[in-house]
């Protein structure tokens, strides 16, 4: 809806940002996620490419790969100028949508669109993670929206989503317990995949060469 609305008009990201942000909680909003669940859809919404904080997206500028960090200083400069005040409320309006998806039954996965903007791949879906989970979905779900349902969403069950044999050996090992704290995919132990073990410190080295 932002990228059609943005095509069309040749308004700003932000401007475009902050209308939706003022309309968010409609009535028409709950009918229409209501007939969305009724009819069995589910949602990605990619809240590191509209709800990051200006914070978080300058962060991610330093982590993203070189080749990419020219689309996210773009999208940065388009925020230049844009008040405190109108970003809270855009920050806001995305942890009201979460709520009202939740409140609707409507099944959420986690995504980021990455490398668009700002949305650095692997680190801006540990900050996806606690946006859902910042938004009111629960624990269990915010996990299941990046493991089981997406598998039973792509009909692709017998081959991931699941710590089962014959299914893909993709595995991210945690120091916390991701049921507690959505802070516990921040800093990952290791990761399995591919038939090879990275512990932390070969992730801070693949982290350091791109």
């Amino acid at each position: 809806m932002i990228a059609a609305r943005f095509r069309k008009s040749g308004e700003s990201i932000p401007a475009i940002y902050a209308a939706f942000a003022a309309a968010v909680d409609t009535p028409d909003c709950h009918a229409r996620l209501r007939r969305a669940a009724e009819a069995g859809l589910v949602l990605t919404p990619t809240l590191v490419a509209t709800y990051m904080s200006h914070a978080e997206a300058k962060r991610l500028l330093g982590v993203l790969p070189a080749n990419q960090r020219s689309g996210c200083d773009l999208y940065l400069r388009q925020f230049d100028g844009v008040s405190d005040v109108v970003r809270a409320r855009i920050l806001e309006a995305g942890r009201r949508l979460v709520g009202m998806v939740v409140a609707a039954d409507v099944p959420l996965l986690a995504g980021t669109d990455a490398p668009t903007f700002c949305a650095a791949p692997g680190e801006s879906l540990v900050l996806e993670l606690q946006m859902l989970a910042d938004g009111g979905l629960s624990p269990i779900s915010v996990l299941q929206a990046a493991t089981s349902l997406p598998a039973r969403v792509f009909d692709a069950e017998e081959r991931f989503g699941v710590l089962a044999v014959g299914r893909h050996a993709d595995l991210v090992l945690l120091s916390e317990n991701p049921l507690t704290t959505a802070r516990a995919y921040v800093h990952p132990v290791g990761v399995y995949t591919q038939g090879y073990w990275y512990d932390a410190g070969a992730l801070a080295a693949l982290r350091q060469r791109q």
